[in-house]
């Protein structure tokens, strides 16, 4: 919204500014460089404000420059009347994130220029020449609500007959589309349709040869432009656009411009304004573009070609490929995470296997000198959960980080399991509930996935998981073995087995050794 707001007050001061050197001045003049910039463009007549999807938006809507995805270089010809040349040349270079910058110029120039006096007489040698260019520094980035705008500052230079002066001028523009989810009646798809509106000359140059001052005026255009594109093998496109057009010094020009183009490779283009039509087409091959354009004058036909150049990464190529460094990135600090996590709680539970002894040794003396025993069985009782309880968080990281290595080696199935298996013991441990939604949207996206374990199997699987959480370990091992009838080489199974039975087997030492420290206090003699 600052953007926004900083765009339209820019506008109100450059008025006024401009309103202001128009009313100190008495002279006025067209704008040299008003023939703009590119066939493309010109072949549709010049209504392209609504269009301006290229490197030459700098001269029709720098605006909409934020549309462009590569990097463009272009350059344009035209051979006008009385052997004088136009030429363009301009650079856009899109920065994700951060806009589109441009530069550019154009020049004008012609020799043989006739001099005469009031009287018509030759002056001197009799020829002088005239020369002027026009340079632009622009910058156009999408601002809210599908609206880009942008700015393009001009250096004006002129030289005529030996005076030569400068000026500096400046142009904006707004470029908007509708959103690409807007279908209205009948089924219109309003997000082919894109508006336009450029402020040319909004701070206009002042040029001063000789005594005389002009001051390049203000040009306001507007226009529309729909997009249609067949969804067929020939990738067929039409555009129409309709552009409206006022300078400070002329009637209001009205112009149409269509194009139709075939395989994104072959196009045609037409179009008609005020007083002239034009006509064209242009060809695209590995990013080099070359377009034509021809219009009828009043003076005669003139020829116009533009060579472009587009390369470099497209912006969505970069989007997606930041995207997927930062779900890299992220898989990474998981795995990192959960070795990290299997880690500190295998520590954990060699702590507690070492202190349990110790622990219920110092337990039970206390509660012997206090006569307790139910005491002591409660105490005893607590002990072995708390060491079940740290056995448990380290059965839980070690299937949650096979998990993540699974999932990273994309066997989504398997990775499945061991999430699920994390699941029944805290469903939101770490990323768990993240990667449980990943690895089912891969699993419903991939219909090649090939389940490593029958369905009566994974029910067996899940039952002897519950029979573990319920420390009922010789329970699980006896399900599980159904399983490996089957499948005998099922690793994920042999592992839990494994982890059941130095469970059995831990329970039995501590079980063991407290019976033998109770025998030590009773006085009697220990079993074998």
């Amino acid at each position: 919204m600052k953007k926004a707001i900083v765009f339209f007050m820019m506008i109100v001061i450059v008025i006024g500014v401009q309103h202001t050197v128009m009313a100190a001045e008495d002279a006025g003049t067209n704008n040299p460089f008003e023939l703009g910039a590119g066939s493309r463009a010109l072949a549709m007549a010049g209504a392209y404000v609504a269009i301006a999807d290229d490197v030459t938006a700098m001269f029709w809507n720098p605006g909409g420059l934020a549309q462009l995805e590569q990097i463009e270089i272009a350059a344009m010809h035209i051979d006008l009347y009385f052997d004088t040349p136009y030429d363009y040349f301009g650079v856009a270079y899109p920065i994700l994130d951060w806009g589109t910058f441009t530069v550019g110029a154009i020049r004008v120039a012609t020799e043989g220029v006739v001099l005469r006096d009031e009287q018509s007489q030759i002056i001197g040698s009799g020829e002088g020449s005239l020369d002027m260019r026009e340079y632009l520094i622009g910058y156009s980035r999408d601002l809210i609500w599908n609206v880009r705008a942008g700015i393009a500052v001009k250096i004006d230079q002129q030289r005529l007959l030996g005076d030569f002066d400068t000026g500096v001028g400046m142009d904006m523009g707004f470029h908007y589309q509708f959103p690409r989810d807007l279908t209205g009646k009948n089924g219109f798809d309003w997000s082919r349709l894109t508006l336009g509106l450029a402020f040319q000359n909004l701070l206009g140059s002042q040029l001063k040869l000789g005594e005389t001052t002009d001051v390049i005026p203000l040009n306001t255009k507007a226009g529309i432009a729909y997009t249609y594109q067949t969804r067929d093998t020939l990738k067929q496109k039409i555009i129409g656009s309709l552009a409206w057009e006022k300078s400070t010094w002329r009637e209001s020009i009205l112009a149409a411009g269509l194009e139709y183009s075939l395989y994104e490779l072959v196009a045609l283009r037409g179009g008609i304004s005020n007083s002239s039509w034009t006509a064209g087409g242009g060809v695209r091959y590995a990013g080099i573009l070359l377009d034509y354009a021809l219009a009828g004058e009043a003076l005669g036909l003139t020829h116009r070609f533009t060579l472009s150049y587009r390369f470099g990464t497209p912006l969505p190529k970069q989007r997606a490929l930041r995207e997927k460094q930062r779900a890299e990135a992220m898989d990474r600090e998981a795995e990192r995470r959960a070795k990290a996590a299997v880690e500190t709680t295998r520590k954990k539970m060699n702590k507690a296997m070492k202190s349990v002894a110790r622990q219920h040794r110092r337990e039970k003396k206390s509660m012997l000198a206090k006569q307790k025993r139910l005491i002591t069985a409660e105490k005893r009782r607590q002990t072995v959960k708390r060491k079940a309880a740290v056995t448990d968080e380290y059965f839980k990281a070690m299937h949650y980080f096979q998990g993540i290595k699974d999932y990273m080696g994309k066997n989504y199935q398997q990775a499945l399991v061991e999430f699920e298996t994390v699941e029944k013991y805290d469903p939101k441990y770490l990323e768990l509930p993240l990667y449980l939604s990943r690895t089912r949207q891969r699993l419903s996206g991939d219909k090649t996935t090939v389940q490593f374990m029958s369905e009566k199997n994974f029910q067996l699987y899940y039952q002897g998981i519950d029979f573990y959480i319920a420390s009922e370990f010789e329970k699980a091992i006896l399900v599980w073995q159904k399983v490996l009838e089957q499948e005998p080489n099922n690793a994920l199974v042999l592992r839990n087995i494994e982890e059941a039975r130095e469970r059995i087997a831990k329970l039995k030492a501590v079980t063991k050794t407290v019976e033998q420290e109770e025998n030590q206090d009773s006085g009697n003699p220990p079993k074998r």
